[in-house]
């Protein structure tokens, strides 16, 4: 990705790839948290949704299409309850837990659930502007000013 496709959302995906490693190769090292990382694993169900939605961009499928408008139903839904909620979830147990966990699978758990729920907060936020915020047209006086100027 780094190579062959120099964006900024590529760097943001690798760092998330990054996060997401860490924190499972913690507990496949450790043989611990097995739990805690099987609920993290259920992020990815919104990941289908999101993934045909971007399929559907590709191949200029119109936003104003039923199955695009399905889709982006069910990517809000599981977005809300499996990325959401989810991660209030493991944040509300890595609370309760703090004193079980060894300091620094504490911190590296913490760190990486932060940076997680940040790009989720503004991955949120770029699917409602795209779909779902409306962008509010001119009005008549409005449009004749503008062919004036």
């Amino acid at each position: 990705m780094a190579v062959n496709d120099r964006k900024y959302k590529t760097y943001e995906l690798i760092v998330h790839h990054c996060v997401v490693i860490s924190c499972f190769s913690v507990s496949m090292t450790q043989r611990r948290y097995a739990g805690y990382t099987l609920m993290a694993l259920l992020v990815e169900v919104n990941s289908v949704f999101l993934h045909v939605r971007q399929l559907m961009l590709m191949v200029n499928k119109s936003k104003n299409d039923p199955f695009y408008r399905i889709n982006n139903s069910f990517n809000l839904g599981t977005f809300v309850v499996f990325r959401v909620l989810t991660l209030g979830w493991m944040t509300r147990w890595l609370l309760q837990h703090r004193s079980d966990l060894e300091t620094s699978h504490f911190y590296i758990a913490g760190v990486s659930l932060a940076v997680i729920m940040a790009m989720n907060t503004i991955l949120l936020q770029r699917l409602l502007n795209s779909d779902y915020r409306q962008c509010p047209k001119p009005t008549v006086n409005e449009e004749h000013n503008l062919k004036v100027r």
